[in-house]
């Protein structure tokens, strides 16, 4: 049985502090966030898909033009703007009622019509059909690892083929814990009421949502992609703050 705890984590995030829940900067904090801020937030959004597109058209398909797309982790639309100006159709998934709620709101107050939403789950279970262009950034890394794992199969299944996979993920930290700080710290997130324990030890506030980072096992995530029959890939590899993460880029031939 997987641990829900982070979707109640999420929806508290999206009720309360929605775009601090996206990107932690102080200037996304609800009780900060001025029209400068947030312009500057979505100014983020279109900078990381013109990225991601630099990177498909450099290393993979020079001419990658997707109509059909997925933006797996949608929160409040941060991404899904930008994509919805290059493509045809954009599906936003959350697991948070709230952000998709948030990232309607802001899709109309940019007059975008072409859009969809859907409530995620681990099946995947509400999402049919295929993608040409499935994309998720700084999503994985706040889900339980078993969990995204079975996330990472799903939306393998829905991609088209000659479809196009953008994901990112996690890996590590700048300074790796020693093997006994490791084996405490599975030890202590199994003990009952552990983050408020956490947060009260820390002098955090007990009614702010838990954000996990998670850091996935390159291995296990390049054996997913090779057990669904993709050979090529591009890792690009990338920092932010205490976390190295690595941006996985490969195509559906078949």
């Amino acid at each position: 049985m997987f641990d829900k705890s982070t979707d109640r984590n999420w929806e508290s995030f999206g009720l309360t502090d929605p775009y601090f829940g996206v990107l932690t900067d102080e200037r996304f904090k609800s009780i900060n966030l001025t029209p400068e801020a947030k312009l500057a937030f979505f100014k983020s959004g279109e900078e990381d898909i013109e990225r991601a597109f630099f990177f498909i058209r450099k290393h993979i398909h020079p001419e990658f033009n997707p109509k059909k797309v997925l933006d797996f982790g949608c929160g409040v639309g941060r991404l899904m703007i930008p994509l919805a100006h290059r493509c045809e159709s954009v599906i936003g998934m959350d697991v948070s009622d709230a952000m998709l709620k948030e990232a309607q709101k802001n899709c109309l107050d940019n007059s975008i019509t072409n859009v969809t939403f859907l409530k995620s789950d681990d099946c995947l279970s509400n999402l049919t059909g295929t993608y040409d262009f499935i994309h998720s950034y700084i999503v994985f890394q706040h889900i339980p690892i078993s969990r995204g794992e079975t996330i990472l199969f799903g939306l393998i299944d829905h991609l088209a083929k000659n479809g196009l996979c953008a994901l990112h993920f996690t890996y590590s930290t700048r300074m790796e814990p020693s093997s006994i700080r490791k084996i405490i710290r599975k030890i202590t997130k199994r003990i009952p009421y552990y983050y408020l324990l956490r947060k009260t030890f820390l002098g955090l506030p007990l009614k702010d949502p838990e954000m996990q980072m998670n850091c996935y096992n390159v291995t296990h995530l390049f054996k997913i992609i090779q057990l669904k029959g993709i050979n090529n890939i591009h890792a690009q590899l990338m920092s932010h703050g205490k976390y190295f993460g690595l941006f996985l880029f490969f195509k559906k031939d078949s």
